[in-house]
């Protein structure tokens, strides 16, 4: 069984910090650093398929799962501006 990606923990982290502050500027700080969180998560799903430790339907499945977290995480952000 191969360790959990300690990125994915951060993103929680951020995600998890973002919902107990109460300001918007808060909310929405934390929201754009998990967004670009997400967005580095996608450049290693890149490297893993170049060295041969994700298949293409891995890649291409964890690509998919980025695109709607990177987008959910957008909009919350918009939905934040002051």
């Amino acid at each position: 069984m191969r360790p959990a990606d300690p990125r994915i923990d951060l993103d929680r982290v951020e995600l998890a910090e973002a919902a107990g502050k109460h300001s918007k500027a808060d909310k929405r700080r934390y929201s754009l650093s998990a967004r670009g969180s997400a967005t580095e998560s996608a450049a290693l799903l890149d490297v893993l398929l170049r060295l041969g430790m994700l298949d293409e339907a891995g890649h291409r499945t964890g690509k998919e799962t980025l695109v709607r977290v990177v987008s959910m995480l957008i909009k919350l952000a918009q939905s934040l501006e002051e």
